[in-house]
């Protein structure tokens, strides 16, 4: 049996004012080819398909017509997407009654515990007779299990969303095992795991209060899992355990993800035995333009514009960053001057942010360093109002005023933070 794994299409999405529809289209287009060159029985979506919670039209025909297509392959898979915190749970479960017959399970709310095991457990590829049971975890606010930040320490809320995860995964391994006990076990996920402190440019938004308490430990799943398939992090790598994965975005979405390559899970069955492993191996997405950032001193970002590599069939896009001791007002034309020149097969230049070197600061900035809006998180934002309110003094992580900002940022929408089927 051949599954693959996919995750954080991030269907919608713009960099800056460029829209991806294009290279998300070609993904697709290609997603497609693999699954019938490679006889996949089973896609595995960890969440994220669209970039926005009320996604464009442009993106949910994109989604849809690509499930019309994936349906209309002889023979066709049977399909696993789960919703993640880009997504809106009731949104992407709403067709969910037509999409099962064609064999599409969606699932876009953990819902009450009672349901666990009928809304989240898929037995596949044949329900009477399956080879692998899947459960189709999607994001789940910690809220939702039963876990609040307020009056924890960061360590106590670690712990607290630890045994909340581990209770709901644990829960679904030992019921998998109890109804289906010859067949695999493979778990999905949305949310932030690792051997330790994530990086942050690998991954767009926090969630579960990851600033808090950086990556959840690998441990929550338990032992009950053959392969576990993650979504949220955009960077294809392993969470801590071989077995337990995250596919990354297919499309590079931000500067920050043109490397590594782009990729989707290739995973097989050989066997039915206990003994029989679950093999996997990265298929390489192709990349159709270049997405360049390019740092440093003036100097240094003109040599590198220079030695630089633009392809793809798409206009490469570039963004460039450059040191200052203050603030230039002639710097971007220069620069803009210098891509101009390039001619014909050079990028498109989308930004030019003035930073100070060494994290100094411009006296210019009111004493903050220059640094783009689009760069800070909202709890550093937050932190810089009430710094400036406070005249000058910063508020630490434990400030009361941090920690309600953090319950309210991460607080589940209540029309629709379970929605969906």
């Amino acid at each position: 049996m051949k599954i693959l794994h996919t995750a954080d299409w991030h269907l919608g999405a713009s960099l800056d004012s460029v829209s991806l529809l294009e290279d998300q289209r070609r993904f697709l287009d290609w997603l497609l080819e693999v699954i019938r060159e490679e006889g996949i029985d089973a896609l595995l979506v960890s969440g994220d398909v669209f970039d926005l919670r009320n996604p464009s039209a442009e993106a949910q025909s994109l989604y849809y017509r690509f499930l019309a297509r994936l349906a209309a392959l002889d023979p066709a898979p049977v399909a696993v997407i789960t919703a993640g915190n880009h997504d809106s749970p009731s949104r992407l479960g709403a067709p969910s009654e037509l999409l099962d017959a064609l064999r599409i399970r969606v699932v876009g709310g953990v819902g009450p515990r009672e349901t666990w095991a009928r809304r989240l457990l898929v037995p596949l590829p044949d329900p009477e007779a399956p080879r692998v049971v899947v459960a189709a975890v999607p994001y789940v606010h910690e809220y939702a299990l039963g876990v609040s930040p307020v009056g924890l320490a960061p360590g106590e809320l670690g712990r607290a969303m630890h045994d909340a995860f581990a209770d709901l995964y644990g829960t679904l391994a030992e019921e998998a095992a109890r109804r289906w006990p010859g067949a695999r076990r493979m778990a999905m996920g949305h949310l932030t795991v690792g051997g330790g402190p994530v990086d942050r440019d690998d991954f767009p938004n926090e969630i579960h209060q990851v600033g808090t308490i950086d990556a959840l430990p690998p441990s929550l799943f338990g032992e009950g899992w053959d392969y576990v398939a993650l979504g949220h992090i955009h960077r294809p790598m392993a969470a801590g355990d071989p077995h337990c994965r995250y596919s990354g975005t297919p499309v590079a979405i931000s500067f920050g993800e043109g490397s590594p390559a782009r990729q989707v899970r290739l995973l097989e069955i050989s066997g039915d035995g206990p003994d029989d492993g679950i093999r996997h191996r990265a298929r390489p997405v192709p990349r159709h333009r270049s997405l360049v950032k390019l740092r440093g001193m003036e100097e240094e970002v003109l040599a590198g514009l220079g030695e630089a590599e633009f392809f793809g069939e798409l206009e490469p896009l570039l963004r460039v960053e450059v040191t200052v001791s203050r603030w230039d007002p002639t710097l971007e034309l220069r620069i803009r001057e210098a891509v101009a020149a390039l001619g014909a097969g050079g990028p498109r230049l989308l930004a030019v942010v003035q930073r100070t070197a060494g994290g100094g600061e411009d006296p210019e900035a009111h004493g903050e360093p220059v640094q783009a809006l689009e760069d800070l998180r909202p709890d550093e934002v937050f932190r810089r109002l009430v710094r400036a309110r406070r005249g000058g003094e910063a508020p630490d992580d434990d400030d009361a005023l941090m920690v309600a900002f953090r319950e309210i940022l991460s607080a589940p929408e209540t029309t629709d933070a379970e929605g969906g089927p």
